[in-house]
């Protein structure tokens, strides 16, 4: 009698567990939103719980949409994203990028914002010196962002984001940014311009970035690298001024395996495939560079530059391939420790930097 009893005990527990379960929130639980462009989409997102899943349906959606919820996602089925015909309501990235033609704020398409984010001095874009909480786990996959005065995606403050599949098209300023996050990933995007506009996509981020697989074209700058220690590997780059330009003082970079071509004609004298200005101890190898041509023959597959206050160092260039280049490597740094080795290619400055001839 007495085992019987704790039987009956046992299986009333769990069933009361059972209940409890399926009564109480959970975060962990999936939930799947179905939204069509007249939804109040911007208020279901607002309001999201961890683990929900936005599906946005065939159609076209007036931008901003800004996402400050942990864990959720946002998949794009045909869903073409542009800006409103209003006044944006102002957002954590209202004005990151600067002001647009008429002084106003530019705004992004798709803003991922953490919480208490502090901005500093204005460059290309207002760089962030402290975030009070990152928004987390935010995943962004499958829309087509048009025409934003801002970044057509900006991912400021946050963690652990993806970017993927994605075509983001004739932003004025960025096609996608990263800035003030860690574990950031974009990947698998189309990022192109019909007119010579600011930067494909930039990383600009306090911790690790990997940036991949990203088709990129007619930029002034394809790969904008900000950020110590990103991994850049295997983006398709055209059309471009500059394919890949690492910044003054960027430490750690991995640039490998991208494939950078056909210059855009309209450039400006010493654009070039990859650019070190004032890198240190990055590595930079088996990229494919082609067509980087001037009509003044002031156009390079890879340049190392020094500035005044920062000289290229420690950079390793490796069994990268150049050709139809003006001119394949160009060197004008007093660095020390830069290391150019089996590099093919034809022309170098100074000589002998080209071990094989492609």
């Amino acid at each position: 009698m007495h085992i019987y009893f704790n039987y009956l005990r046992a299986v009333w527990l769990l069933l009361c567990a059972s209940y409890l379960a399926d009564a109480l929130p959970q975060p962990w639980k999936e939930a799947k939103i179905y939204l069509h462009e007249n939804d109040d989409y911007q208020n279901a997102i607002k309001h999201a719980s961890p683990g929900d899943v936005f599906i946005f349906t065939r159609g076209t959606y007036k931008g901003p949409i800004v996402i400050s919820k942990d864990d959720i996602s946002l998949f794009g089925h045909g869903a073409s994203i542009i800006p409103g015909n209003t006044q944006a309501i102002p957002n954590e990235c209202s004005g990151f990028a600067g002001n647009d033609s008429a002084g106003m704020d530019t705004q992004a398409g798709i803003c991922i914002a953490g919480n208490g984010i502090k901005f500093g001095e204005f460059k290309e874009h207002r760089r962030i010196t402290s975030v009070t909480t990152p928004v987390k786990g935010v995943h962004v996959s499958g829309f087509e962002v048009v025409g934003f005065s801002g970044p057509n995606i900006a991912v400021i403050g946050a963690q652990d984001t993806l970017v993927s599949g994605n075509i983001l098209r004739d932003s004025a300023t960025y096609g996608c940014i990263t800035a003030g996050s860690t574990n950031s990933r974009v990947t698998e995007n189309t990022v192109t311009s019909s007119n010579l506009n600011g930067i494909g996509i930039c990383m600009d981020d306090t911790g690790p970035v990997e940036v991949s697989h990203n088709d990129i074209s007619g930029y002034v700058v394809g790969l904008c690298l900000q950020t110590n220690g990103a991994q850049v590997e295997e983006n398709k780059v055209k059309e471009c001024c500059w394919g890949a330009f690492l910044d003054p003082n960027v430490e750690g970079v991995e640039l490998k395996k991208n494939f950078i071509s056909a210059m855009n004609p309209t450039c400006f004298d010493g654009s070039s495939g990859i650019f070190v200005d004032g890198g240190i101890n990055n590595q930079i190898e088996q990229n494919w560079i082609t067509g980087m041509k001037l009509t003044d023959g002031n156009g390079a597959g890879i340049m190392v530059w020094d500035e005044p206050d920062a000289v290229a160092n420690g950079n390793k260039i490796e069994r990268n391939v150049l050709k139809d280049n003006n001119i394949d490597i160009y060197v004008n740094s007093t660095g020390t420790g830069n290391e150019f080795d089996d590099n093919h290619c034809s022309t170098s400055v100074p000589t002998r930097l080209c071990d094989a001839r492609s």
